[in-house]
């Protein structure tokens, strides 16, 4: 899965992303609060038809292209709930449950047998500075994230 990201014009804790999965192509408005709860990311997505002339009008509207980004995802569907394994360069696989209301994720979590007090709620960069302490604005400006260029883990 390729990702293009886009620095949001006004806001550090939102950007813009397009994404072409398989035969599926979106882009999405995410941002994130920083109280890192089950409700923290708002995200509008639509689907669209031709990723290079999103990203072409993306770039003439002077938005600022910060990374291009791959991964690897399964999705799984279990009553409306969308379950996925992500893959991203330099992390290990980690699982992904979306739906907009609480209790539908934690009733999943416990029906597949996992914990939710192992749980991180936040975004892949709180994945990022947990497993590898990239600082968040590191990674988040991080030009090329692929899995012939992983990021490595933060020294300095």
């Amino acid at each position: 899965m390729q990702r293009y990201v886009f620095a949001h014009p006004t806001k550090l804790n939102a950007y813009i992303r397009i994404r072409q999965e398989g035969n599926k192509a979106t882009t999405s408005y995410k941002e994130h609060d920083d109280k890192q709860a089950i409700d923290s990311v708002k995200e509008i997505e639509v689907t669209i038809d031709n990723v290079d002339a999103m990203r072409n009008m993306y770039i003439a509207f002077g938005l600022r292209e910060k990374a291009i980004q791959e991964t690897y995802r399964e999705t799984w569907e279990i009553q409306w709930v969308v379950i996925t394994i992500d893959r991203r360069p330099g992390l290990k696989p980690f699982i992904e449950i979306e739906w907009p209301d609480q209790t539908s994720v934690e009733k999943i979590i416990n029906d597949i047998g996992l914990d939710i007090h192992n749980g991180l709620w936040g975004t892949v960069s709180d994945i990022y500075f947990q497993e590898l302490w990239i600082p968040h604005e590191v990674i988040n400006e991080t030009a090329i994230i692929t899995f012939d260029n992983p990021p490595l883990k933060y020294t300095k």
